[in-house]
This record gives C-alpha cells, structure tokens and sequence, in this order.
C-alpha cells in the first residue's frame, strides 16, 4: 500500500504549504513524512517539489546542517536562486551571523532580473536595510507594469497576476509581507496579503482530490498524513492571515470583502480536514465507540453536521470499520433532513451520493454510432479529422452534447474563429456556457478585456469546467496580445493538483516567449517533457 507522501502528485501539491506547518505536527510525524517523500526521491532525483518538501520538513526539524548539505549539491542553488534565502535562514539558526550578513550583502547587489529583485528585497528587509528595501520594492512594482493599480475585477479575480511576492516560494512570501508591515510600505501591500491569503484557499481546496484518491484507492490510514497537514496548514494558515489583517486593516472595500470570504472557506476547509483526522484516529483508538462522540468531533473541529456526515459518508465505502453505518444511522434519526442538506451542500464528490443505474437499464439512442465514430478519431488523435465530423454533425443539429469537445479541439488546431459561426445556435438551444466563452473571444480579440473577461466568467457560471475555460482564456489572451495575464493564470492552474498539463504548459511557454522571457520558456518545457515522457 501507498501512503499519501509516496505519491509525487501529492508531494507536489502539498509542497507549497509544509512551510506552513509549523508545530502542530509532532517530531516524529514530521520524520515520517520526511522519509517517505526521501525514498520517493530516489526515483525522482531532480524533481523541485521533493527538493523543496525535503528542505521545509529539515527546516521543521531543526536540522539546518543536513538542509545546508541538500539545498548546497550540484548546482541547485544556481538553478534556484530563491534557495540562497532558505540557506540564510539556516545559517542564522546557527548563529553563523557573519556568514548569513556577507550572503544576504551580495544578494542584494544582484538586481538584474524581477527575481533577483524580489530576492534583493527580502534580503534587505531581512538586514533591516529599510531605505534599501524600499527602493528596491519601487524597482519591483516598475518592472511588473503595477503602480498605481486600481482595485478592479481582474485584480480580484486574479491577485496572483497582481502580486508581486507570488514569484516566490511560501516562507519568503510570509517574510516579504512582514517587511511590507514593518516599514508601512503601502504601495501594492493589500494585493499582497490578499493574493497570501486567497492561496491558502486555492491550496486546501486543491489538496482535497489527492487526499480523497488516497482514500479511495489505498485506505484511511494511509491518506491520514495528508489529513494531518492539511489541517496544520488550514489551522497556522488562518492565525497568520488573521494577525496580519489585525496588525494593518485593510482599507479597500472590495479586497476586504474578499479577504473575509477566503478566511471563512480556510476556517470551513480546516475544519473538514480535522474531522477527516479525527475520525480516522479514532477508529484506531476505539474512541469512536463512545457515548456522544459524534457532538465532541462536531465541537472539536469547529465543523458542522454535514461536514461530519459526508466525511462517514467517504469513510463508509472504504468498508474500513461496521460502527460507521450505524452512526449514520443515527445522525438520520437525530435529523431527518441531514442526507439531503449534505447532498445539496457537499462540495466534493456530489456523484457519489447519486443512486445507479441497473445493470440491465438500456436505451436506443439513435446517435449511438456516431458517437462511437467520434469516439475512434479521438482515441486515433486524428483531430483535424475529429473536428470536422463532430463540427458537420452539429451543424445538422447531431452531437450536440459534444460541443465541449469541439471547442477543445478547436483550441489545440487554431480554429476557434470557425466555431464562433454556432454562437447562434448555441444560445438558441440554451447552450449559453459555449456562447458566453466564443463571445468572450470575440471580446478579447477587439481588445475588450473587461467585457471578454465577464463573459468566460458568465460561461463557467452557466456551468463550463472552470479549469477549461481557464485554458481557453489563456490561448485566448495569448494570441490577443496579453502574455502576462496568460503567465498568471497558467501558473495558478498547474499549482492545482491533476490539472491539464498537456494543454496550460504549451500556451505558457508560448506566453514566455512573447514576454521575452525565454530563461522561463526553456525551464516550463523542460518540465513538460519530464511530464509527457514519464
């Protein structure tokens, strides 16, 4: 069996939050987890999320000797000059003061690219260089095109794309927005925190479908250390947003509406992963058989019934333990309505709790073969010829239901323009969520951000897949003349776990090279051919 660490996908999509762990784990859940993403390193050697992960949990630990000794093989430093800060920090555990000051000295004269510069600032932030620090976080907002930035809805939509201090890894991010704080450096500072803040959102939502695969394909105890960091992330993740919210109010309306949302969604996620937690150790410590169980889980955890119920839902089909069903059971008698309110506010999985079809449930549908034609050029990657067919069909009103898969692949053969012909037949067979998405090409291409933005939004709330139609964007936004935003958006969707690679890393390669950016362009498709050869 395969614990949560021994899988890359998760390592990778927990990478970003272990600095964020703190003390809520104990020393030897921390070694444990560390040991298992180490011999996963063995048959990935050159993999940064294992790097990375391997350094945090040694940050952790208390052992910056061995973390010094990884982070300084090979030329890792040189390909991730982000790590010379960790290295710093190591060193000023250790009381090397002369060693971190002539370090941090020469980062800060290194100030050739946007890196460099972020880098520079967090060193002389660290230095408590404040002039320094000032001057070069001017240099920075000059070089990302954001000063003066007005608060509108892209910037709401995607603080990412705004933030300077998103190029960085987690603990320089917290230690950038400290030095932010410390010297009242106004400039860009509430989109800081709120791009800080939204990430642990995205992060504990995203996190889930790993930890609910290991669940579902290996077992309880052995997604329970996904639980466990989720929740420490979710738990230190709220109490640092908190204090930093309280130790500067927020001024703009809009970001502290929005800062408030995301702190409720971290505080409802965190919860979720502690009674996830909770009931699994239980069920090794018997705990689960006592009287008014349940009622102290739903008080421990801050969680809700539904939460509670859906988790025994999950726990159930892992056939792991009888007593489950029958606190089921009894969370129905207690309250009739609990199945339904789960149903309608599960936020994972709703499919799990619709009833199936019979074996022997059949139907003609006269479509039948030529789904079963289509079906064969997709799986032969015949495209063009693939188009064609599915385009034909529809255009006698066939295959409908396949409109989705014409936009797809539409988008990989450059024809989006051909398919904006069916926006009328769209909207008159109320398939608004493909017309909305072609009239914001439209948009986009006319240089109507603003109006080609809403209108993909409109179409993922007319019930488009959000990560396809964040694709869509940003080939959208590519070939109207806005790589930046296309970087911005790619780079959120691969921080998801299970996103569509072979699709984002091509148009994010393409959006460095009209950036100019080709150091960036080489290293993504280094990347992504590590991914598609295995």
């Amino acid at each position: 069996m395969v614990t949560f660490f021994g899988e890359l996908d998760n390592v990778c999509s927990s990478s970003d939050g272990i600095d964020l762990i703190g003390e809520k784990l104990t020393d030897l859940q921390l070694l444990d987890i560390y040991t298992e993403i180490t011999n996963l390193g063995t048959r990935h050697p050159d993999d940064y999320c294992i790097l990375k992960s391997r350094e945090s949990l040694l940050t952790l630990l208390g052992e910056h000797e061995e973390a010094i000794d990884l982070i300084s093989q090979k030329n890792i430093l040189e390909k991730h000059p982000n790590l010379q800060l960790n290295l710093a920090g190591h060193l000023g555990a250790m009381g090397r003061k002369e060693e971190i000051k002539d370090l941090l000295s020469s980062l800060i004269l290194k100030q050739e690219t946007t890196v460099d510069l972020l880098i520079a600032f967090i060193a002389a932030g660290t230095l408590d260089k404040k002039d320094e620090a000032v001057t070069i976080w001017n240099k920075i907002l000059e070089a990302e095109e954001i000063t003066d930035l007005t608060i509108d809805d892209d910037v709401l939509e995607y603080p990412d794309e705004y933030s300077c201090l998103s190029g960085l890894p987690m603990r320089e991010v917290i230690t950038g927005l400290e030095i932010l704080q410390r010297y009242g450096i106004r400039e860009n500072y509430e989109v800081e925190l709120y791009f800080f803040v939204d990430f642990i959102k995205i992060y504990l939502e995203g996190i889930s479908d790993n930890i609910y695969q290991t669940l579902d394909n290996e077992g309880p105890y052995e997604a329970l250390p996904g639980f466990l960091v989720a929740e420490a992330v979710g738990d230190n993740g709220f109490a640092l947003a908190t204090k930093l919210c309280n130790v500067r109010p927020v001024e703009d309306p809009s970001i502290s509406l929005r800062l408030h949302t995301c702190l409720n969604d971290i505080k409802k996620y965190t919860s979720e992963y502690s009674i996830g937690n909770r009931l699994i150790e239980s069920l090794h410590t018997d705990a689960i058989n006592k009287p008014g169980f349940l009622k102290t889980l739903q008080t421990e955890t801050g969680g809700d019934e539904c939460q509670v119920f859906e988790m025994l839902y999950h726990l159930e089909d892992t056939g792991i333990s009888d007593i489950i069903p029958s606190l089921m059971d009894e969370m129905e008698r207690n309250n009739p309505d609990i199945r339904s309110k789960t149903i309608e506010q599960s936020r994972k999985f709703p499919g799990l709790w619709e009833n199936p079809r019979s074996e022997d449930w059949n139907y003609d549908d006269p479509e039948e073969e030529l789904y079963d034609t289509l079906d064969e050029l997709m799986e032969k990657r015949e495209d063009e010829k693939a188009f064609e067919f599915l385009t034909g069909n529809m255009r006698e009103g066939r295959l409908l239901s396949e409109s989705g898969v014409s936009l797809y692949l539409a988008g990989n053969l450059g024809k989006m323009d051909e398919m904006t012909d069916f926006i009328p037949m769209f909207k008159e067979k109320e398939l608004n969520q493909y017309a909305y998405l072609l009239e914001g090409y439209q948009f986009l291409l006319r240089k109507d951000i603003k109006r080609g933005l809403d209108l993909v939004n409109r179409s993922i709330q007319a019930g488009f897949s959000e990560e396809d139609a964040m694709i869509h964007l940003a080939r959208f936004l590519n070939q109207s003349g806005y790589p930046k935003r296309t970087i911005g958006i790619c780079e959120k969707l691969l921080k998801k776990p299970g996103s569509k690679v072979t699709e984002i890393y091509p148009a994010l390669i393409e959006a460095y090279r009209m950036q100019g950016k080709e150091k960036e362009a080489t290293e993504a498709e280094d990347k992504f051919k590590k991914i598609i050869s295995g």
